[in-house]
């Protein structure tokens, strides 16, 4: 087994220990393993609990957490990661979706989850103000949902992307190829180091040495 492939075993062993103690962190991780290998000038920051724009505030929390920004010369990718099992179903005008399991008697489990296009609408919202100063940065939305689920019914909205975890690498790429060269790469490395100072990431241990920004 090359270098490449005991750190994606690692990663998985250390991801599968994670999500079973921190709710979505493993996905997470996971998810980071799939974006360290695109091509560079990109820059990556994962856990930053951001500041609200004050139309997203209302009656609840005035922060909110971004799991994961990949920063490259075609824009900023805002991920929104979902470590989810058993069916999705889900409508992007709908506050909430379904996760359902079998529950081994002919039935079925239904949850009730947060829409997680509403979720990263708010977060988009909240990079664009905080870089409203450095003019127009393409910002890209992107919701990717782990492996082991599957999609059953999803009603999306022509902008709307919702992946797997799997796919995230090809889907950033296929973004950037219609988006080339809207931030230079002296760009990138100026809003990473402005971000990493304005929202330091939450502490996460578990990444480790395998982290590469």
């Amino acid at each position: 087994m090359d270098e490449a492939s005991q750190l994606r075993a690692l990663a998985d062993e250390v991801a599968r220990a994670m999500a079973a103690e921190n709710n979505g962190m493993g996905g997470e991780f996971l998810a980071y393993m799939e974006l360290i290998d695109l091509p560079t000038p990109r820059r990556i920051l994962r856990n930053l609990l951001v500041a609200k724009a004050p139309a997203q505030r209302g009656n609840v929390a005035a922060d909110t957490e971004i799991d994961l920004l990949v920063l490259h010369t075609s824009g900023i990718y805002i991920l929104e990661i979902k470590d989810y099992g058993g069916w999705i179903f889900g409508d992007a005008r709908d506050k909430y979706w379904t996760q359902t399991f079998r529950d081994g008697r002919g039935g079925s489990v239904k949850y009730r989850r947060y829409n997680p296009l509403r979720q990263n609408y708010c977060h988009t919202q909240a990079l664009r103000q905080e870089l409203s100063f450095y003019g127009e940065v393409p910002l890209h939305p992107v919701v990717a949902f782990g492996d082991r689920c599957e999609f059953k019914k999803l009603r999306l909205r022509p902008a709307d992307i919702v992946v797997r975890q799997r796919d995230l690498p090809e889907t950033i790429m296929r973004i950037a190829k219609a988006h080339e060269n809207r931030l230079a790469a002296v760009d990138v490395e100026i809003l990473y180091d402005y971000l990493k100072r304005r929202w330091p990431p939450l502490p996460c241990a578990a990444y480790g040495s395998m982290w590469r920004p």
